[in-house]
């Protein structure tokens, strides 16, 4: 239905379409780009395209909040909404790609292949990119080190983690303990965040040694 949606917006609402298409296809990649170096973007992934092809990305704090860390299976969660928010950007980067041809050639020999073929063939070729994108995979990558963390960063997200679900109307829901994959993730984001790529051996007070229990 969303995709549908976007068709009709790309053909009814947006009046330059090369110039759309292009700023279109960076913003994908930015997009892509962010998402792969903060995978836990993909919970609750929203974006929204306006009329020049640019893409914003809004509720950034949902990567901190949410009642995803709180919920059981947080695994096969994480890997579905990963998988799901990439393939949307790969299927928009596909379109895009394919939609720059189109008008180009149009541009060139004034072919009047239908637009609705042309999407079909655009269609065909995402669905060969979807073996690239594997959330499960990712979440194997972050997992891996539950040690060795910055005690900093352990204590900040364990702080966070007290407070994330006070705003919800359950109230059991506010005593049940973060998900362990969950906050291991969000520790190498904070790791990440706070410490700089050189430092790999401490966080700058020597105390790279904490874990997760």
């Amino acid at each position: 239905r969303r995709w549908s949606t976007f068709k009709w917006f790309y053909r009814t609402q947006v009046t330059n379409k090369p110039s759309f298409v292009t700023t279109l296809q960076n913003d994908v990649t930015t997009t892509l780009n962010a998402l792969r170096d903060v995978p836990l973007l993909a919970h609750d992934f929203q974006i929204i395209i306006d009329a020049h092809g640019n893409i914003h990305q809004f509720d950034l704090d949902r990567v901190f909040l949410g009642s995803l860390y709180k919920q059981d299976y947080f695994q096969q969660k994480f890997a579905k909404n990963y998988d799901g928010s990439v393939g949307l950007l790969e299927r928009l980067a596909t379109w895009s790609h394919g939609e720059q041809q189109h008008i180009h050639k149009n541009m060139e020999d004034g072919d009047g292949k239908d637009e609705n073929n042309i999407e079909d063939e655009k269609m065909d070729t995402t669905k060969k990119s979807s073996s690239e994108r594997n959330g499960k995979n990712v979440l194997s990558h972050f997992l891996r080190n539950s040690t060795s963390l910055s005690c900093r960063a352990v204590d900040a997200v364990t702080k966070m983690s007290g407070t994330m679900m006070l705003a919800e109307e359950n109230k059991e829901e506010e005593t049940r303990e973060t998900n362990h994959d969950a906050k291991l993730m969000m520790v190498h984001l904070v790791q990440k965040i706070m410490l700089s790529d050189d430092d790999k051996e401490n966080d700058g007070d020597g105390m790279r040694n904490c874990s997760i229990l």
